[in-house]
C-alpha cells in the first residue's frame, strides 16, 4: 500500500490527516467563514454554534464540488435557544440538500430545519 493510498482510504483518514498539516488556514477555513459567519447567531467566535464544522477538512470533505447541476435550497434554522439563522446551499437534490444540512449545521443544538428549493426561470419558475 503506498502513503496516498493509505490517507485516501475514506474521507474520514483523509481528513484527519489534513488536521495534522501544521498550515495557518487551508480551504476549509474559508468555505467554514463562507458558509457559517455571515450568518452566524453567536456574539462572538468563543460561542460558535459551528465548533465541530471549525478547522475541520474532514467536513469540508463532505461538501459537494461545483461540478455538474446543483439547485439552490433556502434553508431556515432553529436553535433550541431561540435563535434562527439562515443559509442557501447547493446541491443535487432534496435529500442532498438535507444530508448537507446536517453536515453543516449541530444537529444537537438544531430544534427545527425547514428546506425549500429555490426556483429560478431555468427550473421551472415563472419568470
Amino acid at each position: 500500500m503506498t502513503v496516498f493510498e493509505r490517507i485516501t482510504e475514506s474521507p474520514e483518514v483523509l481528513g484527519k490527516f489534513l488536521a495534522r498539516l501544521p498550515v495557518v488556514e487551508g480551504p476549509w477555513d474559508d468555505k467554514f467563514h463562507e458558509q457559517f459567519c455571515t450568518t452566524c447567531p453567536a456574539k462572538n467566535c468563543d460561542a460558535c454554534p459551528y465548533a465541530a464544522e471549525r478547522n475541520n477538512p474532514g467536513w469540508w470533505l463532505t461538501l459537494e464540488t461545483d461540478s455538474g447541476h446543483a439547485d439552490k435550497y433556502a434553508v431556515i434554522v432553529a436553535y433550541h435557544n431561540g435563535a434562527r439563522t439562515g443559509a442557501v446551499v447547493e446541491a443535487k437534490s432534496a435529500a442532498g440538500a438535507w444530508t448537507k444540512v446536517f453536515t453543516l449545521f449541530n444537529p444537537q443544538i438544531v430544534a427545527a430545519v425547514e428546506v425549500s428549493r429555490i426556483l429560478t426561470p431555468e427550473r421551472g419558475a415563472a419568470e
